[in-house]
């Protein structure tokens, strides 16, 4: 019995694991691609706090993306 909770514990560890995984590529492709935005649109140098895609606007908003969809357009 205890042998079998220990494989149901590591067996849900992995799966945590790879969906976290899974998250942080979704974080660095949101946030590459916020950043991109920011510059074609010529507004990512005008201050710290006052542009839209400032670094800490991005992390924000990369981080809320990648827990609802895909970069592409895809619901998770």
């Amino acid at each position: 019995m205890y042998y079998c909770g220990w494989v149901v514990c590591t067996l849900l560890l992995e799966v945590i694991v790879c969906e976290l995984y899974k998250r942080y590529k979704r974080f660095k492709q949101w946030y590459r691609k916020l950043r991109e935005e920011g510059l074609v649109m010529g507004v990512r140098h005008a201050g710290p706090w006052y542009s839209r895609y400032n670094r800490f606007n991005c992390i924000v908003w990369a981080l809320h993306n990648s827990g609802t969809h895909t970069p592409d357009g895809k619901n998770i």
